[in-house]
């Protein structure tokens, strides 16, 4: 509905992986709005699964765009 591709598989998957749903589809819309489409659901799974805090890194990342600060991913 958002606009932002995600599957209905992704979706499905990140519930029986036990990942709550919202989070990972709330950084992703986000991260998809603000113009970074180089995020994808499999890198927000994985650092939620790590025990990252995703929402903070994306809105770190959308900051460091604004700001023309290259930041990638990984580093984040």
């Amino acid at each position: 509905v958002s606009g932002t591709p995600i599957s209905l598989f992704n979706i499905i998957g990140i519930s029986l992986r036990k990942i709550p749903v919202r989070i990972i589809l709330n950084a992703r819309i986000t991260s998809y709005k603000a113009g970074l489409k180089q995020i994808t659901v499999a890198d927000l799974e994985t650092h939620y699964l790590a025990g990252g805090n995703v929402i903070n890194v994306v809105r770190a990342m959308i900051a460091a765009d604004k700001a023309n600060f290259p930041l990638t991913w990984r580093q984040a």
